[in-house]
């Protein structure tokens, strides 16, 4: 039901003689004020309308019941008016202090104005809506979403017979709603696609021309959401192949600062090529490093005639051996305290000789045995 039509007594206007002039005087709709519609027509915004209407010379008759609308080829909102069904004519409209819109009209000699002027004979009420198309925002009041008019385009009023029956007011409902239609069919593409198939869904009896728009407008979101898609993953995969550039660099550059041979470290980028995320650099190289490290260690170990079992180091020497092991290790040992230390000086005259007596006691052989290990020391 539509709380938008206003049910009035009209008051008839008098001549200067005091006599009935034919043209009445009527509360048509209101300003400030939420509708059966849940629609407010904010005053400035009517008045900005009225202003307009009131220069064109009012070039509408009002209508009984509201002519039918459409969307023409230039996309804007047309009525389909009726000679038969036009009842009045308007020549001044104005808001008063309380909100309400007033405007004057005339019956006209036609089929439906006559049945109009028996009314008014005989002061049974009847009401007017709003002909009108415009644009509104969404606001929230009191808990409840309302519609609020942002621009109007006022063109008459129409008339609605028998407000006593619920017909005549589910007729108006649908039809003064004008206002919230145009929204809809003017606003599809502010509509999300959620929304779009939504209004789709709810109104499968909607106009044809609407129905179509509102189908192109899907169809259009849905290519420009697919290509939003498209368009994010590759810019995804782009940050990603940066990313891991950036962190292939990175590891790059660490693994040149580690004091490696060059098969060793071409085996660390290799290993690492998978490698996306700089963070992950460190604790790769770390792992390997232990890895390598201990690698190197036993090489060293092995060059020195020294063996590995279960991570502990043990020599195995033959008869005549003993002395030139002592010796690579002593060497061998010099050249790490060397890397420490540059100024470190090899004095073999003095401290070699005790070195060699400790390490030899350490790795002394049995004379009985030869040719095959026969004794080891941890190291």
């Amino acid at each position: 039901m539509d709380k938008e039509i206003f049910i009035t007594t009209a008051e008839a206007l008098l001549d200067e003689q005091g006599q009935k002039s034919g043209w009445y005087k009527q509360i048509v709709a209101r300003v400030d004020f939420l509708n059966g519609n849940d629609r407010i027509y904010p005053k400035k915004v009517y008045e900005d309308a009225l202003k307009v209407l009131k220069a064109e010379g009012f070039p509408y008759a009002g209508e009984h019941p509201h002519p039918q609308h459409y969307k023409g080829h230039d996309g804007e909102i047309h009525f389909q008016c009726s000679i038969p069904n036009s009842a009045v004519k308007f020549r001044e409209a104005y808001i008063d202090e309380m909100g309400n819109v007033w405007a004057e009209y005339m019956p006209l000699d036609t089929e439906m104005g006559r049945q109009v002027k028996a009314f008014l004979d005989n002061a049974l009420p009847f009401g007017f809506s709003n002909r009108m198309t415009g644009e509104t925002r969404k606001e929230k009041r009191n808990g409840k979403i309302i519609d609020v008019a942002k621009k109007l385009k006022l063109f008459t009023w129409d008339i609605v017979l028998n407000p006593s029956e619920e017909k005549a007011f589910g007729m108006a409902a649908a039809l003064t709603d004008n206002c919230k239609e145009e929204k809809e069919n003017m606003d599809f593409f502010k509509l999300s696609l959620t929304e779009l198939e939504k209004w789709k869904k709810e109104n499968k009896n909607a106009q044809p021309e609407e129905a179509a728009l509102c189908d192109q407008v899907i169809a259009l979101k849905k290519e420009a959401q697919e290509a939003k898609q498209k368009a994010q993953a590759l810019t995804d995969e782009i940050n990603e192949q940066k990313e891991k550039e950036e962190a292939q660099q990175f590891l790059l550059d660490e693994v040149e600062k580690l004091n490696y041979d060059e098969t060793a470290k071409k085996a660390l980028l290799t290993k690492g090529a998978e490698i996306s995320n700089k963070g992950e650099v460190s604790s790769f190289l770390e792992k390997e490093k232990t890895f390598l490290d201990a690698l190197r260690i036993e090489e060293k170990l092995n060059s020195l005639g020294m063996k590995t079992k279960q991570g502990k180091a043990k020599v195995f020497v033959t008869e005549g051996e003993e002395h030139s092991i002592v010796d690579a290790i002593m060497e061998e040992m010099d050249r790490e305290l060397q890397k420490k230390d540059a100024g470190f000086q090899i004095e073999k005259e003095i401290f070699s000789p005790l070195v060699k007596i400790v390490l030899t006691f350490h790795i002394r052989v049995s004379p009985a045995v030869t040719s095959q290990a026969v004794g080891s020391k941890h190291l």
